[in-house]
This record gives C-alpha cells, sequence and structure tokens, in this order.
C-alpha cells in the first residue's frame, strides 16, 4: 500500500490521514482515531526453539559470556516455624530479569 501523506518523518500515517507521533505506533493504546496505529503489530517474535526460562550467552571470540541477570526475592508466606528442629518453610516467588539479545 502506498500513502500519500503530510505527516512528519517522526509521525506515524493513521489510515484516515490522521498524523501521530512515531513513539505511540504499536504501544497497545488506540492514538489514531481509526485505531491502524494498533493494527499489523508484532511486539515480539522469536523462533520455536526460543526458551524463555533459560538466560541468553553471548560469545566474544571463543569466549562465552553470560548475560548479567537481576534476581529478586518475593516471600509470599510463612508455612512453619520449627525452633527445634532449626527449620523454616516459606512460600517465596523467583523473578529473574535480563536484557534480551535473543528476539
Amino acid at each position: 500500500t502506498l500513502k500519500l501523506t503530510g505527516c512528519l518523518e517522526d509521525e506515524f500515517t493513521c489510515d484516515d490521514g490522521q498524523c501521530i507521533g512515531i513513539e505511540n505506533r504499536c504501544n497497545q493504546v488506540l492514538n489514531c482515531m481509526d485505531g491502524s496505529d494498533e493494527t499489523n503489530c508484532q511486539i515480539l517474535t522469536v523462533q520455536a526453539s526460543y526458551e524463555k526460562s533459560i538466560p541468553p550467552i553471548s560469545v566474544r571470540g571463543n569466549e562465552i559470556v553470560p548475560v548479567k541477570i537481576n534476581v529478586s526475592i518475593v516471600l509470599l508466606n510463612v508455612l512453619n516455624i520449627n525452633e527445634v528442629g532449626n527449620e523454616i518453610q516459606i512460600q517465596f516467588t523467583i523473578i529473574m530479569q535480563w536484557k534480551e539479545t535473543r528476539a
């Protein structure tokens, strides 16, 4: 499709001719009156072999360099404390975040 537009270089042309900032394209908010800024958006495309629970690695020369991982632990519940046996049962969630380089 060819569109002739009066929009600036840093703007997106909606199907109805409206101009919006390019940063508003595919941001999951309808910024065009006709909603065309949210059509045909692919936020992230990954290969079938992509495993989201395994952090990526990078290779520099022959050296494998692990990615920096931010780890957070959220304590959800203290289930049991056994002072005599020096035991504690807890529920928690581990959150791992990293900059994705494989997508």
